[in-house]
Formats: structure tokens, C-alpha cells, sequence
């Protein structure tokens, strides 16, 4: 273990001061700053309390595509929710599981305290502004309300020339809304995420989703995406598109002509230490990386530190695992915690993310490449001209990044507890997770193996020596996967429903600590994150003591 964590401390004199590290980011400069084509307006009304400023996210297509109309999601408050809406929906239509939408908040803390008529007056006035000034797809409006926005969202139920079409709801409260009769375009009208259960069966026009484990706050993304999928799911399933590649004749040929691909494809030119202050230089592994850190609200007793949560992938999950984390807090539902996102400098692009997720994340192997799986990476890296063989396996050296470079320059910059340490990851990040928890010099306190690709490395996971080792340090570790994972093709080779096997094979073994095991019903591989997370958090990281209910 790195040495500056083995050393005692000294709270009160070594703990620094939340301001401290150049890794933090608001989740609003998050939202506006990391993503492309995202547009801020201030909208001037006759006087100060009629204007609006918004924040609006458009499809990546809106400017290639000028004829195309485009469903509009807009958020009743964006509060703390405005980057996951805009990663989701962008992510569910990378994985061509739904279609663009544009995304729209309103930044305005007096109208999210206003009563519920000035809210309903202003949301009319806010969707006329976008129809005015976006291609706005008729028919195809949706309106998110979650907590004290449910007013809002009532009043506007009521009115019988509403300008909204769709609803996305949040929370038990929602039952006793006046839910609008009959199916829209063939799909429902509504989508509903609650953690209890109705009083009574809701009408059809409402898709109703139960999430019994949920807070209140932790429902907010799930149903942001449950309402996405039912309005404008395309009906593909998660990873069809690249089942092919497992293939033996596939992966041959693309074998034989990755050095032709590697001749005529432009590698962009990797910058070193770019000029943002969010990456950080390994000199164990050559490369940069690209950290981000989310800070509570509060401010810890003196000496005092807060917990920390270390997420993996955070180019495709920093707003959706920071924002969840932001909401928990402010309600009281989880303890202060502090958050770090760990991903590739944006400016290396999406190739990059893709390739090089599965080369830190992938233990090394024996064998790693034969069978389907194996055919599987040997593919996608001859598309890109590269040798998987040369690349795979470097969980190890990724290990000693988080130990020996990361984790020292964070304890040195914020005042994190070494004690209460978690890493959650997520697919081949899952797998990276129970990679860790499997090092006997591992940080870690807490592991969230999220649907983890058991198969990855010839079934590291479940080799007794490797992912089963029993080791001495009791911690918590947390599995889940998603119901719809279990049937679908793509996740079956890359092992994700043995997850639930993995679990129970290290208590079989008698490891030490809490090993909970989760299914999450109704999510696919993309959807079901943010639920995990949100469980994560509740379960590592309770406010008080509190039951919360197993899956």
C-alpha cells in the first residue's frame, strides 16, 4: 500500500481545506463545460421577474441534420440534475437504445421557489421561447418533475391546452396527480418512478416503474431515464450492433487488414499535460488523465474528513455518479462524501475512451483472447489499426496509478478520510473493481462491481487464485447487474449474469466483510448505473441507521 497512507494522521493539523485541490468542479460548470453543443441564454422579459435563463443541450445531429425536428425534454428543476439528464439521453443514444432529444433547464432559483401557477405561467413561456428558436418536434414534449417541482407539474395537468405532452415523475407523491387518460403515438403518456407501492393500478396511459431500494433523491435519474425509454426507446437491444465482431471469419479478416487500417487512419495527436487543470500526469503508465472532484456543501468540523468515492469511467458517468451523489446529500439521506471521477482527457477523444478503458481495466491473463469474448477485443481493436495483444491486462499498472500517484495527491489537496475509501466501476470498469478488491495492498474500504464483465481475461472473476482470493481486510462490497442483462446476447458473452455467481462464490469462500448482491429489474446495461449507484451510496453511506430494503 502507498506509503502516504500507512502513515498516521494527525486530523486536525494535516487535513486540508476543501478549496484546496485544482481537480473540483460545481456540477454546474460540469454540465455546461464537458459536453459539446450545450448553449446558454439569458432571455430578457419586461421586467427582472420576466425573464429566464436557460441552459440548452442540443442532439449532436442538430446542425448536420437542418431539417430534423427533435423531441424536447425539459426539466421543471434542473437543480443538481441538469449534466445527468444531458450524459444519459447522450449515452442512450450512443448505445442506440433511444433517440436525440434536445434538453433544456431553466436557471432560475426564484421561480424554482415560486408558487405553482407563476411555475406553470413560466414553463409556458420557457417552451414557446424554445419552439421560437429550436426545430421542436410537435407532438413530442416532455416535462421531468421530481420533489417540490410536483406542484408545478399538477398545475399544468390541470390545464387543458398544456403545451406538454409527456410527463417524467418521481416520487410516491406522484400517485394523486390527475394523470392524463389514453396512449400518445401508441406509447404512454406518462413514466412514473416510485419507491412504494401504488395504492392502486395506474391507468394505461402511465408506465409505472417500482424501485423499492430507492430514496427519494435516488430516484430522480432512474426515472429520467425510465421516461426516456418509454417515450423514445427505439426497441434495440444494448450491444446487438457489435455482436458480429465476436465472430471467427470477422475477426480474421479485420485482423488481416488492421495494418492496412493502422497505415491509412489518422491517429490524432495525444496532447501531454494539456492546459486543463483536471489532468494529471502518471508517470507509471505514460499517460494523462482527466480527474474531477465534487465537494458537499458543508464544511467539515475542524480537522475533520469526509468520506470518499473514487468512480471509474468518468468521461460517460461524472454528472450522472456527482449530481445523484449532490442530491442524496442536500436531502439528508446519505452523510457528506466526496467525490472523484477518474477518466481520459477529453481531448484524446472517444477512441481513446473506448480503447483505453479495456486496457487499464482488464486483468492480465492467460488465454485472454480465446473464445468469443476474446474474438470480441481482438476485433475492435484491429478496426481501430491496433493489436489487443498488445495492450490488454493493465489493471496492475492502472493499480499502482490509483495507489502510488492519484490517491497521495488527493489526501495532500482535500480532506479525505484513508479509512473510508470507495471505488465503483462499472462493465469493464466492474471488472476493474473486483480486480481491486482482490489486491492485498488495495486502499479500498468499499467495492462497486456494477454489472462487471465476469468474463473479461478468461473468467479473471471467478479463477480462485485471482478474482475469488480471500482477502484479510473486512470491507463492503456491493454487485449488481440489470434485469435485462441477464437475456441479452452481448452482456451473456461478456459473462455480466455471473455476477450474481461471483458474489456467492466469495462467500462460499468465507470472505470477510458485507458482499451484497443486487438485481435491479427493468434496467439494460446502460440504464441500470444510476440505480446502482444511487444503492451504493445508500448502503455504504447511510445518514443514520435506516432499513433499506434488499433487491
Amino acid at each position: 500500500m502507498l506509503s502516504a497512507l500507512n502513515q498516521p494522521i494527525n486530523a486536525a493539523r494535516l487535513a486540508p481545506p476543501l478549496d484546496h485541490c485544482r481537480f473540483v468542479i460545481g456540477t454546474d460548470d460540469s454540465a455546461r463545460l464537458r459536453f459539446p453543443r450545450v448553449e446558454s441564454h439569458a432571455v430578457h422579459g419586461a421586467g427582472p421577474a420576466d425573464g429566464f435563463r436557460l441552459t440548452v443541450a442540443l442532439p449532436l445531429s442538430f446542425r448536420e441534420r437542418g431539417l430534423r425536428r427533435y423531441p424536447l425534454l425539459l426539466l421543471a428543476d434542473g437543480t443538481r440534475m441538469l449534466g445527468a439528464s444531458i450524459e444519459m439521453a447522450r449515452v442512450l443514444v450512443a448505445t442506440k437504445e433511444a433517440g436525440e432529444c434536445i434538453v433544456v433547464s431553466h436557471d432560475d432559483p426564484w421561480l424554482a421557489r415560486a408558487d405553482a401557477a407563476v411555475q406553470a405561467e413560466r414553463i409556458g413561456r420557457i417552451l414557446q421561447w424554445c419552439q421560437l428558436h429550436y426545430r421542436v418536434k410537435p407532438g413530442e414534449v416532455a416535462l421531468f418533475a421530481a420533489g417540490r417541482s410536483l406542484a408545478c407539474t399538477r398545475e399544468l395537468l390541470r390545464q387543458p391546452d398544456t403545451a406538454i405532452d409527456r410527463w417524467i415523475v418521481a416520487g410516491a407523491e406522484a400517485a394523486s396527480l390527475p394523470w392524463p387518460a389514453g396512449l400518445h403515438r401508441g406509447r404512454p403518456r406518462v413514466a412514473w418512478a416510485t419507491n412504494d407501492t401504488p395504492a392502486c393500478d395506474a391507468p394505461a396511459s402511465v408506465a409505472v416503474k417500482r424501485l423499492p431500494e430507492s430514496t427519494g433523491e435516488g430516484l430522480a435519474v432512474p426515472a429520467l431515464c425510465h421516461g426516456i425509454r418509454s417515450f423514445w426507446g427505439s426497441g434495440r437491444a444494448y450491444g446487438d450492433d457489435v455482436m458480429p465482431l465476436s465472430r471467427p471469419l470477422v475477426e480474421r479478416l479485420l485482423r488481416t487488414a488492421s495494418p492496412l487500417i493502422r497505415r491509412l487512419r489518422r491517429e490524432p495527436a495525444v496532447p501531454v499535460g494539456g492546459a486543463s487543470r483536471h489532468v494529471l500526469r502518471s508517470q507509471i503508465m505514460d499517460r494523462d488523465f482527466e480527474i474531477f472532484v465534487g465537494l458537499p456543501r458543508g464544511r467539515p468540523s475542524a480537522g475533520g474528513r469526509y468520506p470518499a468515492v473514487l468512480a471509474l469511467d468518468a468521461n460517460s458517468t461524472w454528472s450522472c455518479i456527482s449530481e445523484i451523489a449532490a442530491r442524496m446529500i442536500d436531502a439528508g439521506e446519505i452523510e457528506d462524501l466526496i467525490t472523484v471521477g477518474i477518466g481520459v482527457p477529453r481531448a484524446e477523444g472517444e477512441v481513446a475512451f473506448g480503447l483505453r478503458r479495456f486496457e487499464e481495466f482488464s486483468p492480465p491473463a492467460e488465454g485472454a483472447f480465446e473464445g468469443a469474448l476474446g474474438r470480441f477485443f481482438l476485433s475492435i481493436f484491429s478496426l481501430f489499426g491496433r493489436d489487443a495483444r498488445q495492450h490488454f491486462g493493465g489493471a496492475p499498472l492502472f493499480h499502482r496509478f490509483l495507489s502510488e500517484e492519484l490517491l497521495p495527491q488527493l489526501m495532500r489537496s482535500l480532506p479525505i478520510d484513508p479509512e473510508r475509501l470507495s471505488l465503483v466501476g462499472h462493465s469493464a470498469g466492474g471488472t476493474y473493481a473486483a480486480y481491486e478488491r482482490a489486491q492485498a495492498d488495495t486502499p479500498f474500504a468499499g467495492i462497486g462491481s456494477l454489472s462487471p464483465g465476469v468474463a473479461i481475461s478468461r473468467d479473471w472473476m471467478l479463477a480462485p487464485e485471482d478474482g475469488l482470493a480471500v482477502m484479510p481486510r473486512a470491507g463492503k462490497l456491493l454487485v449488481t447487474m440489470g434485469g435485462e442483462e441477464q437475456d441479452n446476447a452481448f452482456n451473456r458473452l461478456a459473462g455480466i449474469p455471473q455476477a450474481e455467481h461471483y458474489a456467492e462464490a466469495l462467500r462460499q469462500r468465507g470472505q470477510a466483510g458485507s458482499i451484497d448482491y443486487a438485481c435491479l429489474d427493468g434496467e439494460t446495461h446502460t440504464t441500470v448505473l444510476a440505480r446502482a449507484y444511487a444503492l451504493l451510496l445508500t448502503r455504504f453511506h447511510p445518514k443514520k441507521a435506516r432499513d433499506v430494503p434488499h433487491v
